[in-house]
């Protein structure tokens, strides 16, 4: 015998007329399931475990808040800290650049062989792509005052999880809307039987 369940949405069972109630559901699925989820994709992409194989030298700590945008729940995470700019510089790329020898006469650094290696890849058609000066084992030292960097390719961390991680934050929100809406109507809501 096939079940039916009949269900009546009364007036106010709307986002509109009771936004504290969705809010403060939202707000603990967030802490709860979406902030840990996300903060710790963003710490495996430091610690070479997602996008790429090796792990950064310079850590970098991440945060994450929620709040609401009209009717949009919105997940923000960043990265903070005093290497926060080394993540913003990789994931979003940067521009042409000189940089001058500040806090000594020159600038010295390795180049060549595995030390100019990146961590990370750019996306595909993210932009330059990545030479490597010498051979494997083959480091030389530069001495210089000025140096014209040619710039980074974006490696666009942010959205790549965002693209790994929407689906699962979507179904989130819905299925803790549709909670918070059945636990409202649940007096009305009822089932009856159709015989054949």
């Amino acid at each position: 015998m096939p079940r039916v369940a009949v269900r009546r949405i009364s007036k106010g069972a709307g986002w509109s007329l009771e936004p504290k109630k969705y809010e403060a559901a939202l707000r603990r699925a967030m802490e709860k399931v979406a902030k840990p989820k996300v903060l710790s994709m963003m710490r495996e992409v430091v610690e070479g475990k997602r996008y790429s194989d090796k792990p950064w030298e310079h850590k970098v700590e991440f945060r994450a808040r929620f709040a609401m945008k009209g009717q949009d729940a919105v997940l923000w995470a960043y990265p903070t800290g005093p290497n926060k700019d080394l993540w913003t510089w990789t994931s979003r790329g940067t521009k042409p650049h000189g940089i001058d020898a500040v806090n000594a006469p020159y600038l010295v650094f390795p180049y060549g062989g595995p030390g100019q290696q990146p961590k990370t890849r750019p996306r595909l058609g993210a932009g330059k792509t990545v030479i490597k000066l010498g051979g494997p084992g083959v480091t030389q030292w530069a001495r210089v005052k000025h140096v014209d960097h040619p710039g980074t390719a974006p490696r666009q961390f942010e959205e790549r999880i965002m693209h790994e991680y929407g689906p699962e934050f979507r179904h989130l929100v819905r299925d803790t809307i549709f909670k918070v809406i059945e636990d409202k109507n649940r007096p009305y809501v009822g089932s009856f039987g159709i015989r054949r």
